[in-house]
């Protein structure tokens, strides 16, 4: 892989704190709902979870094909994939998570957009040729 500018490292720095998030957020909501039957995969666990509520400081409400949290001033918008995980983001889901939670980056959405084609031209992210993910992008592992 190649090396990053600082901004590109800023960048991924915010990449790795949404994906991080958005696995502690959704991992905290399942666990807290755990008379979900064994052997349901994660996305239908949540499926049975009331559309909007509040777990201990965790505030969620389900949309479309995803879920906003908010915690302690935290927000993060998230949609699961074609496969029900959440690891995957569109640059929209970071413009919102770094206008609401870094403003001061000051990056703009075209800004951004440059910056997540070079970070998959240097293989720190990829995209996946899946139906329905096309928009996702992943941090490459190990992460």
């Amino acid at each position: 892989m190649d090396s990053l500018t600082t901004t590109e490292q800023q960048v991924l720095a915010y990449l790795h704190e949404f994906v991080h998030y958005a696995d502690f957020f959704c991992t905290t909501l399942i666990a807290a709902f755990p008379s979900a039957p064994a052997g349901i995969p994660p996305l239908e666990q949540l499926a049975l979870v009331a559309p909007r509520g509040q777990v201990q400081t965790l505030q969620y409400a389900f949309h479309g094909l995803g879920c906003t949290f908010q915690q302690e001033g935290m927000i993060l918008s998230l949609d699961f994939d074609s496969l029900g995980q959440w690891s995957g983001f569109a640059p929209w889901h970071i413009s919102s998570f770094l206008s609401t939670n870094h403003p001061t980056l000051g990056l703009s959405s075209e800004d951004l957009a440059q910056v997540f084609d070079t970070l998959v031209a240097k293989q720190w992210l990829y995209q996946v040729e899946r139906a329905f993910d096309q928009e996702f992008y992943y941090l490459t592992p190990p992460y």
